[in-house]
This record gives C-alpha cells, sequence and structure tokens, in this order.
C-alpha cells in the first residue's frame, strides 16, 4: 500500500528514499517509536536506519502541515542516495546512506534512570537514560530535556544490543518555534516549551567505524558551542 502512495505522490516531493522525501527530508527524519521497549530492528536488513523503515512497531511522524509559525532544520544534507533491488525505486533495497552536515554533542548511554546514579542526566520516558560525557567543557544545558525515544529496545540481548557506557552523539537536526495557538492546546498535554528542538541518537557502526547508525531522537533540549560534525547513515 505504501509503495502504492509512493508512485502517486507529486513530482515536487523529489526522490523518494526508503519510505521518505528529498524534498521534505529533514522534517521526515522527525520520527520516534510509540512503544521502544516493544520494537525491534528486522532479523534482514530492509532499510537504512534513518528511516522507519528500519524499525518494526507504530511510529510518530513529524506532519508537514502542522501549525506551526516556524520550522528551522539544523543540519545541511550534502548527499542522500538508495540503491533498489530491482528497477522499481519504491520497491525493496539493498542499501542506503545519508551523508549531512551538522553540530552535535557526545554523550553516554546510561541502563537505568538517572535517580539511581550520580551525574548530570537528562530523563527518558522509558529505557536508557543519556548523560554527558565527562571533560566536555564546551556545553552548556538551557533546557531539560522531556522526551528522550530510542528506536528499540537497545537494552535488550540480542545483535543489537548497546552496553551500557557506550558512547553515542546527539546531533541537532530540527528547531520548531509553536505558535501561541498551538502552545496553549499541546500545554494540555505536557509541552512546556514555546521552543523545541529535535536531536538525533547516533553511535558509530560495528561494521564500519567511520559511519553512523540512528539508535533513537531526543525532543526539548538545546545545547550552546556543540561541535561540527559529518556523519554517513548507513
Amino acid at each position: 500500500a505504501l509503495q502504492g502512495l509512493a508512485k502517486k505522490a507529486p513530482p515536487t516531493m523529489g526522490q523518494y528514499l526508503a519510505g521518505l522525501w528529498c524534498e521534505t527530508l529533514v522534517v521526515g527524519l522527525n520520527w520516534s517509536a510509540v512503544d521502544p521497549e516493544n520494537h525491534l530492528r528486522p532479523k534482514e536488513w530492509r532499510a537504512p536506519t534513518w528511516s522507519w523503515a528500519s524499525v518494526m512497531g507504530p511510529l510518530y511522524t513529524d506532519s508537514l502541515d502542522r501549525e506551526k509559525s516556524s520550522r528551522m532544520p539544523s543540519i545541511k544534507v550534502i548527499d542522500a542516495k538508495t540503491t533498489s533491488k530491482g528497477t522499481d525505486p519504491t520497491g525493496e533495497l539493498s542499501s542506503g546512506e545519508l551523508l549531512i552536515r551538522g553540530r552535535g554533542v557526545k554523550m553516554q548511554v546510561v541502563h537505568g534512570s538517572g535517580s539511581d546514579r550520580t551525574g548530570s542526566f537528562y530523563g527518558s520516558y522509558r529505557g536508557p537514560s543519556l548523560s554527558l560525557l565527562h571533560g566536555n567543557e564546551a556545553l552548556e544545558r538551557s533546557n531539560e530535556v522531556f522526551r528522550t525515544s530510542w528506536d528499540y529496545a537497545i537494552a535488550a540481548p540480542g545483535p543489537d544490543h548497546v552496553p551500557d557506557g557506550s558512547e553515542v552523539i546527539m546531533v541537532k537536526i530540527l528547531e520548531e518555534v509553536h505558535n501561541l495557538g498551538t502552545l496553549l492546546r499541546e500545554s494540555l498535554i505536557g509541552s512546556r516549551f514555546p521552543v523545541e528542538s529535535s536531536w538525533l541518537i547516533l553511535q558509530s557502526n560495528k561494521h564500519e567505524p567511520e559511519a553512523f547508525e540512528r539508535l533513537g531522537i531526543v525532543l526539548g533540549i538545546t545545547f550552546a558551542n556543540a561541535s561540527e560534525f559529518f556523519f554517513i547513515y548507513m
């Protein structure tokens, strides 16, 4: 069904990229898992980790027509491409990659909640938390995280397990400024900030250390003086 919809999309959407579209790619990256503890990655590769198609389970996706006064990309897409197994660009894939330039901060994965550990931690609804790496003095916290969402159960045993203490990098992809009406409506369901930032959680790929894979997303945190990075998603 999704394949059929992709074929009917207007040309203005640009190239089809593993369930996302070239012209709206940055907003398309702003997806999250509904219930990460019950999400899995498929046993056989089917999509790059920057695509929602790389996980199994229900998802939240960012609407392209939401009422927002401002939505500003925080990354520059240098290149994006996918390779199909056959001649149909909306069919099954054999590979995909994304090269971006953006700013990021180094973090550590901490299994367990921040309440039973020491240090500076940023909250998570469920599953592991994130902690600042020691010695990174360039970072300044301007507000707290109110949502950390992993793409799948990263603490569960298996080939995609992420060990306690693993180094990750958070890359800011999007900043949104809510208009007053939206802010008033969303305050009823827990939104606290007129400006929200979206940060992808990335980890070095086990098989190709110079490349990165997506592990999740964080909403609502801002760091000043974040370092500039280049990434290739696999």
